[in-house]
């Protein structure tokens, strides 16, 4: 019996460490705003800034559903939720502690002043940061969620897109220079090789640098890449 205990024990602790994930990343189509997206068991979604803070939060009904181009409001959880407390560390008391049975876990006072206060994991899922020994345009950014990776482009790069997100994971980005049409200069040109274009400043009868032509949504090793116009 005590053998059977430990056993359902086991599967559970197993279950629970392979029921978070990351799910989604959505880039708004001038590449500055990036939301990484955690799925938890309840159909619970976090959206995570790429500074490693909490966006918003709450339940996706249409998680299961295949992603598409509506933003929908996330619903209030109706499950456990608990809060640091005020006489934990400095760095995250009064942040979200459980959601659940996942623990968020925060980098405290006494990590490297580019961490503090940033999410350190979400149940099994880790994070790690570039440093403040990286470059400029990328230290405090997240570098990692679980084993997926996540770079920027240099200082060094064109001014239009320098900061900019330039892998997540499999995916990679290319931005229009600002050598090119100033309406969409600075806008995401292609996404693992699919062409984005926009607008121009001479297409005087139709949005100016909106969204002309591309594949806003991509599904490459289990995670949804969306571009938002």
């Amino acid at each position: 019996m005590k053998k059977f205990l430990s056993f359902i024990f086991f599967i559970f602790l197993l279950a629970n460490s392979f029921a978070q994930k990351l799910n989604k990343v959505t880039i708004s189509n001038n590449g500055k705003n990036v939301i990484i997206s955690i799925l938890l068991d309840q159909n619970v979604v976090l959206n995570i800034s790429q500074d490693g803070a909490i966006a918003d939060w709450g339940v996706d009904k249409y998680v299961d559903r295949r992603a598409d181009y509506y933003e929908r409001s996330l619903e209030k959880f109706e499950g456990r939720v608990e809060n640091y407390k005020e006489n934990d560390n400095e760095a995250y008391k009064g942040k979200i502690k459980f959601i659940g049975g996942v623990q968020i876990k925060y980098f405290d006072s006494f990590e490297d002043e580019m961490l503090v206060g940033k999410i350190k994991s979400i149940g099994a899922v880790s994070f790690d940061y570039y440093n403040k020994y990286e470059e400029e345009t990328s230290k405090g950014k997240i570098k990692s969620v679980g084993s997926t990776n996540f770079t920027y482009f240099s200082p060094f790069e064109n001014e239009a897109y320098r900061g900019k997100i330039k892998n997540a994971g499999n995916a990679a980005f290319s931005y229009y220079s600002s050598m090119d049409d100033k309406a969409y200069a600075g806008k995401i040109k292609t996404m693992n090789g699919g062409l984005f274009t926009y607008y121009s400043s001479q297409d005087k009868n139709f949005p100016i640098g909106a969204m002309k032509v591309g594949r806003q949504i991509q599904y490459i090793n289990g995670i949804s890449y969306i571009v938002r116009n």
